[in-house]
C-alpha cells in the first residue's frame, strides 16, 4: 500500500463527513450542549461506538467485491432488500425536507442580513421559497454533472468551518464561567426529553443506512480514478470521515455547553431548526468577534448546502440501483433517465411536504414528521446493522475481507447495545402511551 494509492482512495470518507456534518451537528448536537451541558457526551460516544462496525462494512464490502450494499442485500434475499426499502421510504422525505429547509433558512438569513432582500415578510413562507431555490439549484447542478466541483468546495468549506468551530470552543472554554461547566441531568420521564435523546443518537454521526451510500461512493471514486481500493485503503478513508464526523459532534456539543448553557442564558429557539441555526451563528461572534460573523454565516450555509447536495444525490443514486437490481440488465440502458426521475421524486416530495406543512403553519406536524424519521433511524438501526453483519460474514464476501474474531466479538456487543436501546425505547414509549391514554 503506497501513499499514492491511499490518496486515490480517499474521497468517499470526506463525502460521508459532508453528509454527516449538517443538522445533526449544527443543530442537534449544539442543542444538546445548550440544554444539558456535557451530560449527553455519553450518548454521542455510545452512538458512535455502537454504529462504527456496521458503517465500516459498507466501504469494506464495496472494496472487496466491486458491488454496492444494495447488490449485496439482493444476494442475501428479497427480505434484506425489502427492509432497506421500507426504512428508506419511511425516512427519506423527512430527512430531505429538514436538511433542505435549514439550508434555505441560512441562505435567507444571508440575503436579508447582507443584501436586505427577502421574498416576503412571512418568515415561514420566506424559508419555503429559499428552500425551493436551494433544491432547484441542487437539481440543476446534479443533472449537469457539476457535483465533482462541489465536492472540492465541500472539502475546503467543511475544513474551514471545523477550524472556526474548534477555535470558538477553545475561546469559549477560556472565557467560560465555572457555572457553565456544570451539566443538567436529563429527566427521563419527560417525553420531549427522551424524544430529543433518540433524535440525537439516531442521527449521530449518521443513520446506519448511510453505509449504503458510502459503498456507492467507494465504487464511484474507483471509477473516477481508475483505482479500485483495497479493503485496507477503504477502511483508512472510512476512518477519516467517520471519526472526523464523530469528533465534530462532540465539538459542537461543547460549543453549546460552553457558550449557551446556564441559567443566565435565555436559550435559543427549541422548536425551529432554521431559527436555531441562524441564532447559533451569533455564538461565534461572542467567541471570535463580530468581524468573523459573515465568514461563519457563509461557511455554515455552504456546509449545509454541501449536505443537501450529498443527500439529494445519494437518495436517487440508491433508488436507481434498487430499480436496476430488481428489474435486471435491460433497464440499465436508461441509467441517466432513472436517476433523473428519482431525483425529481425526491426533490418534489420534499417541496410538497414543506408546502403542506410550513405554508399552512402546521409546525407541530412538521416537527412530528421529522422526529418520526429520526426515531425510525434509531429503532431500525439494529435491523440494518444485522443485515450488514450478515452480508459481510456470508459467502458473498471474499474470505480475506471478512471480519476476524475480534471484530466479530465487537459487532456482537455493538449489536446487543443497539437492540437494547431500540427495544428499551419502544417499551418506554409504549408505557408512556398507555399511561397517557388511561
Amino acid at each position: 500500500m503506497s501513499l499514492a494509492s491511499i490518496r486515490r482512495a480517499i474521497g468517499p470518507g470526506v463525502l460521508y463527513a459532508g453528509a454527516a456534518i449538517g443538522v445533526s451537528h449544527l443543530v442537534t448536537s449544539t442543542q444538546a450542549g445548550e440544554r444539558y451541558g456535557f451530560f449527553l457526551v455519553w450518548a454521542i460516544l455510545l452512538a458512535v461506538v455502537s454504529k462504527y462496525a456496521f458503517h465500516e462494512f459498507g466501504p469494506r464490502y464495496a472494496a472487496a467485491t466491486g458491488e454496492s450494499l444494495i447488490d449485496g442485500y439482493r444476494r442475501l434475499g428479497r427480505w434484506a432488500l425489502g427492509i432497506y426499502i421500507l426504512v428508506t421510504v419511511g425516512t427519506m422525505f423527512g430527512i430531505q425536507a429538514v436538511v433542505s429547509v435549514v439550508t434555505g433558512g441560512l441562505l435567507g438569513n444571508l440575503a436579508q442580513t447582507y443584501l436586505d432582500f427577502s421574498f416576503t415578510d412571512d418568515g415561514r413562507a420566506n424559508s419555503f421559497y429559499w428552500t425551493v431555490a436551494v433544491l432547484g439549484a441542487v437539481w440543476v447542478m446534479l443533472l449537469v454533472g457539476r457535483y465533482p466541483t462541489l465536492d472540492l468546495m465541500m472539502k475546503l468549506i467543511v475544513t474551514a468551518l471545523s477550524v472556526c468551530t474548534i477555535i470558538a470552543v477553545v475561546a469559549g472554554a477560556t472565557a467560560a464561567d465555572a457555572a457553565l461547566l456544570r451539566s443538567t441531568v436529563m429527566d427521563m420521564t419527560d417525553l420531549a426529553a427522551v424524544g430529543f435523546l433518540v433524535a440525537l443518537m439516531g442521527w449521530m454521526p449518521t443513520p446506519i443506512d448511510v453505509s449504503v451510500w458510502h459503498s456507492m461512493w467507494t465504487l464511484g471514486r474507483a471509477e473516477q480514478t481508475g483505482h479500485r481500493p483495497t479493503v485496507r485503503e477503504a477502511r483508512i478513508d472510512f476512518n477519516i470521515g467517520y471519526l472526523g464526523a464523530a469528533g465534530l459532534g462532540l465539538v459542537f456539543l461543547a460549543l453549546g455547553a460552553l457558550m449557551l448553557h446556564g441559567e443566565a442564558y435565555e436559550g435559543l429557539p427549541d422548536d425551529n431548526a432554521v431559527a436555531f441555526a441562524t441564532a447559533l451563528i451569533q455564538t461565534y461572534a461572542e467567541a471570535l468577534g463580530p468581524a468573523i460573523v459573515p465568514f461563519i454565516a457563509i461557511a455554515a450555509f455552504c456546509t449545509m448546502f454541501s449536505t443537501t447536495m450529498t443527500v439529494t444525490d445519494a437518495y436517487p443514486r440508491a433508488w436507481r440501483r434498487v430499480v436496476e437490481v430488481i428489474a435486471g440488465e435491460r433497464i440499465r440502458r436508461n441509467h441517466i433517465g432513472i436517476y433523473a426521475l428519482c431525483l425529481g421524486i425526491v426533490c418534489g416530495g420534499a417541496i410538497a411536504l414543506l408546502a403542506a406543512l410550513l405554508l399552512e403553519q402546521r409546525d407541530a406536524l412538521f416537527d412530528t414528521i421529522v422526529h418520526t424519521a429520526m426515531a425510525l433511524s434509531f429503532i431500525t438501526a439494529p435491523l440494518l446493522a444485522f443485515i450488514n453483519y450478515r452480508l459481510i460474514t456470508s459467502r458473498h464476501t471474499p474470505a480475506e475481507a471478512r471480519p476476524g474474531p475480534a471484530m466479530r466479538g465487537f459487532c456482537a456487543v455493538s449489536l446487543a447495545i443497539l437492540v437494547l436501546m431500540a427495544g428499551g425505547y419502544v417499551a418506554w414509549f409504549t408505557m408512556q402511551f398507555i399511561v397517557a391514554s388511561s
